[in-house]
């Protein structure tokens, strides 16, 4: 991995926060140390990190906490979501619009990484979108979990309680398909999470 390609330690630093709340204060701590140990910086939220460090925290956080299986880590990018769209950046949020939110994600997203660009495709009556990420010079399959989450919460947020996620990649880059539908009567109908590459 290279490391010109940076994330914003702000994101390092949710991924810690969300092993507080989800595992307790001293498993933040042991990950902390242990972080330490391996030569890794205190992250500062305004800083910038090289994306190889952020992969390597991911990867101790499924590891640790989830015997391996990263297709859980969207439970910390959904806490992201919250964190995020809740307080510093609430801006974006546009409580009850997800549509309007999904418009702004491409700015979202330069805050949080160093490069790259994200298009957002609204389709199927705005009950279904794309949301393509192109010029990156590098992903790791962590990141795209917690990136699912992420998006997944973010529909939580803006009142989309039944949604569906999945992710795939190609030559150009990589692609979330996201999809939620909404009976006669303006309940949602139910739907399955899921990832797949």
């Amino acid at each position: 991995m290279t490391d010109t390609y940076r994330v914003k330690g702000s994101t390092l630093n949710s991924k810690l926060a969300f092993v507080a709340e989800r595992f307790g204060e001293s498993a933040k701590d042991e990950l902390q140390e242990e972080l330490t140990s391996m030569g890794f910086p205190k992250f500062f939220d305004s800083g910038w990190y090289s994306y190889s460090q952020y992969c390597d925290l991911l990867r101790l956080i499924a590891d640790r906490y989830y015997g391996g299986k990263i297709s859980h880590l969207a439970e910390a990018g959904e806490y992201s979501a919250r964190q995020a769209l809740e307080n510093t950046y609430s801006a974006f949020a546009n409580r009850g619009d997800f549509i309007a939110f999904l418009k702004h994600i491409s700015m979202l997203h330069k805050m949080f990484y160093s490069e790259g660009r994200t298009e957002v495709d609204v389709l199927a009556g705005g009950e279904r979108c794309e949301i393509r990420h192109r010029e990156k010079p590098e992903f790791a399959e962590e990141d795209l979990h917690v990136a699912l989450g992420f998006y997944l919460g973010s529909a939580r947020l803006h009142g989309i309680s039944n949604i569906s996620g999945r992710y795939f990649t190609d030559a150009l880059g990589y692609t979330f398909l996201l999809e939620w539908a909404e009976t006669a009567s303006g309940t949602q109908t139910p739907a399955s999470e899921e990832s797949v590459s």
